[in-house]
């Protein structure tokens, strides 16, 4: 009566345990939503290729003594740099939202999902720009060229150089690679693999 009694139980427990079980998830479609993130980020970094309207627009850049040109480059590139970063910052939290509400089980995928998340990160760290770029460089100017901030600008620029390091990259390659093989097309695998190169 007892072994009747388990079988029976095993039997009524069986279809609640097939149910249960959510099915594995689709690799390629996790693939190619890692491709389709990239290349939003890539396009909205291509559209903002080139200077920033104000670069043309600030007399003071003009008016920079030639003693003074190694001293201000560094200012220079900074508030440019920062002030494309925080163009892209939606941009690069949208790539770190798409990327991470991909299901996936795939080992190299989820590393290189990892390594993008975390350079996402890195990159939303740096801090904003000036809400007027040009009046921060003529503050700069008329602080008399402060050395103090060049060398903060020279150490974002080291932080910014190191952004991406090699097992980054190697992890992003590695995906990009993946998402190849799982039958996403080359363009699409490579335009994941240009993360690696931020």
């Amino acid at each position: 009566m007892k072994l009747l009694l388990a079988a029976l139980t095993a039997l009524a427990l069986l279809p609640a345990t097939a149910v249960a079980q959510t099915p594995p998830p689709d690799e390629r479609a996790a693939a190619q939503a890692f491709a389709d993130a990239a290349k939003r980020l890539l396009a909205a970094a291509d559209s903002l290729d080139g200077d920033p309207g104000w670069l043309e627009d600030c007399r003071a850049l003009n008016r920079v003594p030639e003693r003074k040109q190694a001293v201000s480059a560094p200012v220079i590139d900074s508030l440019v740099f920062r002030d494309l970063v925080d163009a892209l910052k939606p941009d690069v939290f949208r790539l770190r939202s798409d990327i991470a509400n991909a299901q996936t089980l795939d080992a190299a995928l989820i590393s290189g999902r990892a390594a993008v998340r975390r350079l996402g990160r890195a990159i939303e760290a740096i801090p904003p720009g000036e809400a007027d770029p040009c009046a921060a460089f003529e503050a700069f100017v008329h602080a008399g060229y402060p050395r103090s901030a060049a060398r903060k600008a020279r150490a974002l620029q080291r932080r910014i150089d190191t952004l991406v390091t090699r097992g980054m990259q190697r992890r992003v390659r590695a995906a990009a690679a993946r998402i190849a093989e799982l039958g996403v097309s080359r363009a699409d695998a490579d335009a994941f693999g240009q993360l690696a190169e931020a």
